[in-house]
């Protein structure tokens, strides 16, 4: 490689793929993990440029192997990558895997502003969570205070630089926040035949409950820090907190940030729940113990609000979150003036029963769970939202 670099090679293209080396085996892609590493280290020494290319969702990608896939890439540090989708040409041995297991989710492979799409939707890796993969490959590779540093020393040093990669971010960050729109306009489009009244613009209400002694995560009530949470990713139309305290929801308004939210009191002196429900309206019930990871629950929603199928989600041999496309589904439930949470809710027999990813929720039930949930909020700080 040496005799290379002194011949004027300044940049090499490597296909590392994944960082799962269960998965290069599935591909045959003929590498050892610990080989591509110390060729990296290698060409590095050098000052060998690396464009490093990775693929999310080749057979065998789960989250826990997408996850690996992205800290090899941190770990070994390529200058720049290019994270594709896995692609299912026809003709290729790809294709004939998807047809015979049938992963094929759609035909095509790329959107209408020709963005990657995922084709392929395993049993235990949703295509949305696919493409979500890839986005967040991207965020968490760029937007780490080596790599940034890195790009701004390069772009001091050479003015071309400088303006391509002003370029280039910016085209990422609209790509981003076109992502993350067209994820919220697609949750909150009702199928055609959605309700019965036939409205098309129902937003979701989220339901909520404040137990007596409820957790605190970073100073703010979990039930509150979770509407905010889910805010910025889905079109929460309403958030309905069912506090259990005397008190009640003093200093709450201050945290969710302008989100349209409604107190039911348990003791009386508040609107009910059939008052405070929009009965056309979806409604998402969140059980009190456990936090939702806010993307993860966009990627479990989804196919329940496209089919408007009522579905319970089961984390841990509990139920933790319960979808109904009407809510007045619910209300027929519950005894008239009804103030308290509904735990019924999470246990509707009639509903789909699906299980959550071990990853998908955080038990806030104990304060080795509201640290796990702290930390995963420091670690966010510093990223941009969905929406910019």
């Amino acid at each position: 490689m040496k005799v290379l670099k002194d011949n004027g090679l300044r940049l090499l293209l490597v296909g590392y793929e994944s960082g799962n080396q269960k998965i290069l085996n599935n591909v045959k892609k003929g590498i050892r993990l610990d080989m591509a590493r110390e060729f990296t280290r290698h060409a590095q020494s050098l000052g060998i440029k690396i464009h490093g290319t990775f693929i999310v969702g080749l057979p065998g990608e789960t989250p826990e192997t997408i996850e690996e896939t992205i800290r090899f890439a941190q770990d070994i540090d390529p200058d720049t990558i290019q994270v594709s989708i896995a692609a299912p040409y026809p003709g290729t041995e790809l294709f004939r895997q998807a047809q015979a297991n049938g992963w094929l989710a759609r035909d095509t492979l790329v959107d209408d502003r020709g963005a990657q799409v995922s084709a392929l939707s395993y049993p235990h890796l949703l295509s949305t969570e696919i493409s979500r993969g890839t986005e967040e490959f991207y965020r968490r590779f760029y937007f780490r205070p080596r790599k940034i540093f890195a790009i701004a020393k390069e772009m001091a040093a050479d003015g071309n630089v400088l303006r391509r990669r002003l370029r280039e971010g910016r085209e990422f960050l609209q790509f981003l926040r076109a992502r993350a729109a067209e994820r919220s306009r697609a949750l909150a489009a009702p199928a055609p035949a959605a309700s019965s009244n036939g409205r098309a613009d129902a937003r979701l209400q989220v339901l909520l409950s404040v137990p007596h002694g409820a957790s605190v995560i970073a100073a703010v009530p979990g039930a509150v820090r979770t509407a905010r949470e889910l805010a910025p990713v889905l079109d929460v139309g309403r958030v309905l907190l069912c506090t259990e305290s005397p008190e009640g929801s003093d200093g709450y308004g201050r945290h969710l940030d302008g989100l349209p939210w409604t107190e039911i009191r348990a003791s009386g002196g508040s609107s009910s729940l059939a008052e405070a429900l929009d009965p056309g309206a979806p409604v998402l019930v969140l059980a009190p113990h456990a936090m939702p990871d806010p993307r993860r629950l966009v990627d479990l929603l989804e196919p329940s609000m496209r089919a408007q199928s009522r579905t319970t989600w089961i984390w841990q041999d509990a139920p933790v979150a319960a979808y109904y496309p009407e809510a007045r589904t619910l209300l027929g439930t519950l005894p008239d003036g009804y103030r308290k949470f509904p735990r019924q809710a999470l246990t509707d027999r009639d509903a789909c029963r699906a299980d959550a990813p071990s990853d998908s929720w955080s038990d806030v039930s104990n304060p080795a769970g509201v640290a796990r949930v702290e930390h995963r909020l420091i670690r966010s700080l510093g990223q941009p939202s969905p929406g910019g």
